[in-house]
């Protein structure tokens, strides 16, 4: 390749990247304009005459869409919604302003935090007969999983996914098992058990496949991805990752979108594509200097 065909092509890459992040920003803005919608619409729904369920929804779901706005003010809005599902026996409601403000602390990197009210929400899930609530209660399980994973217990971490596992299975959203099933394979790379990971890899991929969440088929493929990585077969792992980047968003979280960047970069880079791997990495710096 001649010079001014490799500064075309360098010229191009920029404009490129110069699009993608106007896009970006256009996107996050746009986020945060409808995330003050909806605050603002649960807001004046509350200012009406609501039956104590509708209400106490009402609040976790203003809670719930603060978090993008303000995560000092979400945590506030949790707690009158917990004071007041308490005040009036809905444990449902009581429970799932625990859940979900358990999830801000994890993203929040506070995981005792998390742990905590991860407790207190299994507390309120168990013996309820709302519609949701075993499944909300494998969801608990499964996060309990998680943070036992974290701090290396990988014995404790199985047990609750197996746990998680065996409730959700039983309710009303079976189909919703591809990241306990991801969970539950990670433990057991962690423990050296690389035929049960790829077992618990393929099991979640077909339930991923089977909820067509863009979310759980992103991370089926990626966890896919990291294990033909680590065996050293980087042509089928190519394959996966370009999978996961046809349900790849921005919105995901930074650590997993980071994660499919890494795995992008190493893939390319032990088949040869070096220009490719590169691009990728500066592309992760860049990431992780806007994230830190």
């Amino acid at each position: 390749m001649d010079l001014r065909k490799m500064n075309a092509s360098r010229l191009r890459l920029k404009i490129s990247i110069i699009l993608f992040l106007v896009i970006c920003c256009f996107i996050v803005s746009q986020r945060v304009f409808a995330q003050q919608a909806l605050v603002d619409s649960f807001t004046k729904i509350l200012t009406t005459q609501l039956a104590d369920s509708a209400r106490a929804k009402a609040m976790v779901n203003l809670a719930l869409y603060s978090e993008a706005l303000d995560s000092k003010l979400a945590h506030g809005n949790y707690e009158k919604a917990r004071l007041f599902a308490s005040k009036k026996n809905l444990r449902y409601y009581e429970g799932l302003a625990y859940s979900y403000e358990a999830f801000l602390d994890n993203l929040e990197y506070k995981p005792e935090q998390e742990f905590f009210k991860l407790q207190k929400a299994i507390s309120c899930f168990q013996k309820n007969d709302h519609y949701l609530a075993s499944y909300r209660l494998g969801e608990c399980y499964n996060g309990i999983a998680i943070y036992y994973e974290s701090k290396g217990i990988h014995d404790k971490s199985v047990e609750n996914c197996f746990k998680a596992i065996n409730i959700i299975e039983k309710s009303n959203r079976k189909n919703r098992l591809a990241m306990p099933y991801i969970n539950l394979a990670i433990a057991f790379e962690q423990m050296g058990l690389y035929k049960k990971q790829k077992q618990y890899l393929d099991s979640s991929l077909i339930k991923a496949k089977l909820s067509k969440r863009k979310d759980e088929l992103f991370s089926s493929y990626l966890w896919q991805t990291g294990y033909y990585i680590n065996s050293g077969q980087f042509k089928i792992a190519k394959v996966y990752v370009d999978t996961a980047k046809m349900y790849l968003s921005e919105q995901f979280d930074f650590i997993k979108v980071k994660t499919f960047y890494l795995y992008m970069a190493c893939v390319n880079q032990n088949m040869g594509h070096y220009d490719v791997a590169v691009e990728i990495y500066k592309k992760v710096y860049e990431l992780s200097k806007k994230n830190n």
